[in-house]
Formats: C-alpha cells, structure tokens, sequence
C-alpha cells in the first residue's frame, strides 16, 4: 500500500511512502485477529483497506471468496452490508445533529432494509443489545459519556448484519474502568453473530484478552503471527518479547526482565534494507541488513519474520 507525498508541478508522484508491504493474513468466521504495532506501523492502513475504504496499490483482498480489490464504488454497495467498522473515537465518529436513533437507523435506510416500522423496532432491539435503554434512541450524542458513544458505534455497524467488522482502536479513546465493558460486549457480539473480526490496537494487553490471533506489525510488516496464548508465554521475535516485556505487569514478571529498545520507529519513506527492524534489534547482525527475512512458519499456527530466532 503506497501513498503519493510529493508531486512534481505536472501533479504526478515523485515520491511514495510505502505503508504496509508483503502482508497476507486471513480472518475467519467466529475468529477475533489482533493486529498490534507501534503507531504508524500501518495497522489502519490494513483495516481501512481491507473494508475498502481505501484501494491498495497492490495485492488481492478477498471477501467470501470474491476478489473485490478493484471493485466500483457501485459494485462495492451491496457488499457493504457485510463490512462494517467502529472507529476509534466514539466523539468523531458520531455526527452530533443525529439522534441515536437516526444514527443506528441510516444504515438500514441506506441499504432499505425493513419499513419504517421494523426499522424502528430493529434500533430499540440494537440498542438493548449494546446495553443501552431503547428510550434513549431520542437523544443526542453530547448528552452520552465516551463508552456509551461507543455502543452507539457497535449499535450502529451491528444494525446492517455484518459478517466481517473491523474495530479500530475501540477503546483506546475510554476510561479503563469502560474498556472492559466495551471488550465483553465485543466478545459477546462475536459469539451472538459469529463476526469475523479484525480487531486494532496497540495495547498488548487489550489484543491478548480479545484475541484468538494475533499479529504482530512493524513498519508495515508482519514480524510475527501466533496465538493469543502463546504470546504470553513463547513470543519469539524480538519485537514482539520487547512489547511483551513493556506491558504493564501485577506482581511477579516470570523472571522476563524489561527489553528497551533504542531509538524511534524508521520511516517509512526511508526503511531500512534487508529486516525492517535491525536498526532497534538487541540481535542483529551485519547479515540483517543483506535481506529481508521472510514469514515462515516455526510450530502449528505459529510463524515468525527473523533470521536469528530460532
């Protein structure tokens, strides 16, 4: 995925920017895949693109078996039932002159769905299932706090029957004490409906609750892809254990001591040759730089993008 950044005076691209390269990941129905990294590592990037919110530049993105990367805008609006999004900032992302009611609504409206009377007994039965009052489809954004916005978002990307949803940072933008209920309900939305969904962040701790996978992004890359479970207890990039070992911790580390790694995420106008991430690497070596590693597989459901491990 490239981004033109500088145009010559004709307005044709001079420069690019590389976001995401050589990324190949599947999400499957009733399966909850994480994708963490450092921002600007390119994990909305992904998101975006894979909803086609964005057209990648290159590459193949397949939805139920349909190759929909260079779809039309009409083609494209029947499958955007289907694919849904919550976005990261529940104050945003909801359009302050619209009721609850009308927001969770428009989608159904759009895709006219029901009459204007099931369409209305559909917002009360989303709103009950967010855990919101139904009554309160006649109010307005400003009158809700941050986590109850959010379950208007969730209330509203559910209201179309989706079967893929992406959630970017869903709750990064809460109170801690809210983010629990926002990732319960996400849990139970997935089990009620069987979503595939693609769940963003960069909090380890929030991905490894939710998620049955996890990738690992950096820089664009994939560095590491494994399961929520063995991310706890066998990371094996050296990306991944110096995440690991820098999220927060409740009594004894297992004998993990804290990995700090040097230095700011490169850019990615400029990224290094061969590993992206040899210039922070506790383990490079001069070979890191000749070639890029690629992402093989080193156990069942467990494959890793470095020439050192293991």
């Amino acid at each position: 995925m490239d981004f033109p950044v500088r145009r010559n005076l004709l307005g044709r691209p001079v420069q690019w920017l590389r976001a995401v390269a050589d990324t190949s990941f599947a999400v499957h129905a009733g399966e909850i895949v994480g994708l963490v990294g450092e921002s600007g590592s390119g994990k909305s990037t992904i998101g975006r693109a894979a909803l086609r919110l964005i057209r990648p530049t290159g590459g193949r993105i397949d939805f139920d078996g349909e190759d929909i990367t260079t779809l039309s805008s009409k083609a494209l609006r029947p499958l955007r039932r289907s694919m849904q999004i919550v976005f990261q900032d529940p104050y945003d992302s909801l359009n302050e002159r619209m009721t609850v009611g009308a927001l969770i609504e428009e989608g159904l409206s759009i895709h006219r769905m029901g009459s204007s009377a099931e369409r209305r007994d559909a917002v009360n039965e989303l709103l009950r299932e967010v855990g919101l009052p139904a009554e309160w489809a006649g109010r307005y954004p400003h009158a809700l706090s941050g986590g109850q916005r959010q379950r208007v978002g969730i209330a509203r990307a559910l209201a179309v029957r989706p079967r893929f949803l992406v959630a970017d940072e869903p709750v990064s933008a809460l109170d801690l004490s809210i983010q629990a209920q926002v990732l319960n309900l996400l849990l139970d939305i997935r089990d009620r409906h069987e979503l595939a969904m693609l769940f963003i962040s960069h909090d380890l701790s929030v991905v490894r609750f939710v998620s049955d996978r996890v990738l690992v992004l950096y820089l664009g890359r994939i560095v590491e892809s494994l399961s929520a479970k063995a991310l706890h207890d066998n990371p094996v990039h050296p990306y991944t254990e110096a995440l690991v070992s820098a999220a927060p911790h409740i009594g004894s580390r297992d004998g993990r001591s804290r990995i700090r790694l040097d230095g700011d995420i490169p850019s990615a106008l400029h990224p290094p040759s061969g590993c992206v991430f040899r210039t922070r690497c506790p383990i490079a070596t001069r070979d890191c730089a000749s070639q890029e590693p690629p992402l093989r597989q080193i156990a069942p459901g467990h494959a890793v993008a470095c020439w050192r491990r293991p």
